[in-house]
This record gives structure tokens, sequence and C-alpha cells, in this order.
């Protein structure tokens, strides 16, 4: 019954304008069994477009990036999927950048570098201005890893970039970071660049609901309270923390 109402939905009210799976992704977006139907496409790997089963690793990546063991195991096939397509969002940005930060937790730091090298390659080639002012959190952690391995002249460069783009976008920021966050790498950047040891922000791992009410404390000791899905760029991006 569910293959022949899939079936008539493509082919009578999209006009097979998209495929079967493309529907099913979509439905997943604001299902309570995201999960069931995102594992639903997996089981039909083979005929499923690469561009839209980076979607879905990317998906479960997210999805299991509160410490499930399960994390790494999607995250390298979302891995192998990005080399493979040329598309470039911003949620791929911070699932680089969450990532990043696991493996840095880790002091894994070449590790770390590599994965900052395979994302900044397609940031690179973006001419979105949106990509380009997410791409600042990359920096952030390029600037944070040399600075770890001693690199000085590597980590004052790549800050410096950090800055240079936080500067430029402040006209028109439309990016996930907000202003607080903001604020908080510059000064992180800032203190690279006086070469004062940087802590690694924490991330809070356990998983809130996007409109649960959440209180995080930025670098500069200022707390606010506020829905989870206004600064879960801000809790990804490592620039703030959980308190309660």
């Amino acid at each position: 019954m569910f293959e022949k109402l899939l079936s008539y939905a493509v082919n009578q009210l999209y006009s097979k304008k998209i495929s079967k799976f493309e529907l099913v992704y979509l439905s997943s977006k604001d299902s309570d069994k995201s999960e069931e139907i995102l594992n639903y496409i997996l089981s039909f790997e083979k005929s499923v477009s690469k561009e839209l089963l980076l979607e879905v690793y990317r998906d479960l990546s997210f999805k299991h990036s509160n410490g499930s063991s399960k994390y790494l195991s999607y995250f390298n096939k979302y891995k192998g999927l990005f080399n493979q397509v040329e598309t470039l969002t911003k949620e791929d940005i911070y699932l680089f950048s969450y990532t990043i930060k696991q493996v840095s937790d880790l002091n894994r730091f070449n590790k770390a570098l590599e994965l900052c090298d395979m994302i900044e390659r397609r940031i690179s080639g973006s001419e979105d201005d949106e990509i380009i002012l997410e791409s600042l959190i990359i920096y952030y952690w390029y600037a944070n890893l040399n600075f770890k391995l001693h690199n000085n002249l590597d980590s004052i460069l790549y800050a410096d970039k950090t800055i240079q783009l936080i500067q430029e976008s402040k006209k028109d920021r439309t990016s996930l970071i907000d202003e607080e966050g903001f604020k908080s790498i510059q000064e992180q950047m800032d203190r690279i660049k006086s070469s004062t040891s940087v802590g690694t922000p924490v991330v809070h791992m356990k998983k809130y609901g996007r409109n649960e009410k959440v209180k995080v404390r930025y670098s500069d000791g200022k707390i606010i309270e506020s829905k989870y899905k206004k600064v879960k760029a801000d809790i990804l991006a490592e620039v703030c923390e959980i308190i309660s």
C-alpha cells in the first residue's frame, strides 16, 4: 500500500518532477520517525543518487552527534560521498566543524587539520556569500589547531582570516552564528594573536528539542536563555556552552 501511495504521489501529484526517494526524504524533515524514514531510503541505497545519499547520511550524522556510537560510521559514509559530489551547504560546514572538534578533543590535531583541508578545498571554490561567511568557523579551527601544534605563523594567519571574515560580514549577516557567537570567536582569535593559550570550548552532548529552552554561557561570561534552535549554531561552533 505504501509503495502504491508513493507511486501515485510521484506520478500524479508531482508529475514525475521528483523521484520517490526525494519525496520520502522530504517527508522525513518534520516527522517524529525521521530516522526510520532515512533508513528506509538507505535500504535502497544502490538506487539512490549520490547527492540524496549525502543528505541522508548528513542528517543521520547530526541525529547521532550526541555521543552515539553510530556517529562515526555515519560521518565516514557522509565524508566519502562528500568527496564525490560538488555541492556545499552551511550544514556541511557545521557537520565538519563538529567532527573537527571531536577529533581535536582526542588530541589528533593533524587529523583534525586534514578535515579542515577537506572542507576548505570546497569552500575556496565557492562564490556564495553565505557559504563564505559560515566558513569562518573552519578558519577558526585552523587557527586553533595550528596554535596547539605551535605553528605560530599559520595560527596567526588563520586568526587574521577569521577576523577579516567577521569584519566584512558586519553589514549584512544572515549567519546561523549570532552576534554573541561572532564576538566570542573574535575574542579567541585575538588571544591567539597575542599568544595567549586558548581553551577548547565544551559541547554539551544531551539531545535537545528545537523549541526547548536552554541557558548558554559565552566566553565573555554573558549568559542568555533562548530556544535551542536559536543557539544551536553557536553550540556546534564551540563559541558557547549549555549550562542548564
